[in-house]
């Protein structure tokens, strides 16, 4: 029987309003109330994400005077924290030993360095190694955001889903992605999505990004505590399946932890700069360029801390500016061994 214009024109519409969706359908039912769940025991698991095996560490503070470029180009840009205030850190873990992660913090983010340092250990290193800067900023709830290898979290993210989360969109981007472009962007994946009636939970509805790195997390809890299967997400089972054959069954399996697993994929050392005319001043930035005038005065928060905090950081910041700035040590790598610039 021949198809009327009526007939086509409807199909035709409602092709492209599937090419025009900016996310997975609204109609699809949530999975979970929110992700957080997997963080801890669950469903006849003992542990959760915030238990799986955590790569150990050594931290390694700048002297007070010069940040990485990125660190403060994210502190000024966003009006995060004065950059006189901000802590930047190598933090090199023993599964990667020739390329620390660099990891900022202002001096009054509620995430400190060694919880930032623990949660990222946590992420398994073939995934880790492709986020070349993390920051951590103060704020008044739990917020994160990735972009191009690089990890903000804003303030109290503690829970490792969050982590999982972010780096996924790096995972989408670097990993998953062809030509580093975000797997997600393209049509298999709304096509993954489509063909099921569920998805993680609402926010994974924001955006295909989104609903990618939510699946991400999910994927992480199927490689490192049990079967996300046994947690009945077969209204999903597409877009689940593709993550998990992308992330933890084949290539590099980025998102299982591996016994002995190392990095091999390396980002150009940071570019240092000055925080500005009053850490010149003192001496603590010879040989490194200023980008910009900064006119805010040193050691005023962006946010008030305690006179003892503030005596404490103080007294920190005059022991640093007595102290050199340590050279790096040319890292060696195998010919085989790719760069990529932060």
């Amino acid at each position: 029987m021949p198809i009327s214009k009526t007939s086509l024109l409807t199909l035709f519409t409602s092709a492209v309003a599937v090419l025009a969706q900016n996310g997975p359908p609204a109609s699809h039912a949530n999975k979970f109330s929110g992700l957080n769940v997997l963080d801890s025991a669950y469903s006849g698991a003992s542990f959760g994400l915030n238990n799986i095996p955590q790569s150990s560490y050594s931290k390694y503070k700048w002297p007070w005077g010069t940040l990485p470029k990125n660190c403060y180009d994210i502190a000024v840009n966003n009006n995060y924290c004065n950059p006189y205030d901000v802590e930047a850190y190598d933090i090199t873990y023993n599964d990667c030993p020739n390329n620390p992660a660099v990891v900022c913090r202002c001096n009054n983010a509620q995430v400190s360095i060694d919880t930032l340092a623990q949660k990222i250990g946590r992420i398994p290193v073939k995934a880790r190694q492709w986020i070349s800067h993390w920051t951590a900023w103060p704020a008044s709830s739990c917020n994160a955001w990735y972009q191009n290898g690089h990890v903000t979290i804003l303030g109290a993210c503690t829970a490792q889903s969050v982590y999982f989360h972010e780096v996924g969109h790096g995972m989408d981007q670097y990993v998953a992605g062809p030509g580093n472009n975000y797997y997600s962007a393209g049509q298999e994946w709304k096509n993954k999505v489509n063909a099921g009636t569920c998805v993680p939970d609402s926010y994974a509805k924001s955006s295909w990004q989104e609903s990618y790195a939510q699946v991400a997390v999910m994927a992480a809890y199927h490689g490192n505590v049990q079967s996300i299967w046994n947690l009945g997400v077969n209204c999903m089972a597409d877009q689940m399946g593709r993550v998990n054959e992308q992330l933890i069954d084949t290539g590099i399996k980025a998102y299982k932890y591996q016994q002995g697993a190392t990095c091999n994929r390396f980002w150009t050392r940071a570019q240092p700069v000055c925080m500005g005319p009053a850490a010149r001043d003192a001496g603590n930035c010879q040989g490194v360029s200023s980008i910009s005038t900064f006119s805010r005065v040193a050691d005023t928060p962006e946010i008030k801390i305690s006179d003892a905090t503030a005596a404490a950081i103080d007294e920190e910041r005059k022991k640093e500016a007595e102290t050199k700035a340590q050279p790096w040590p040319a890292a060696k790598h195998s010919a085989n061994e790719k760069k990529f610039s932060a």
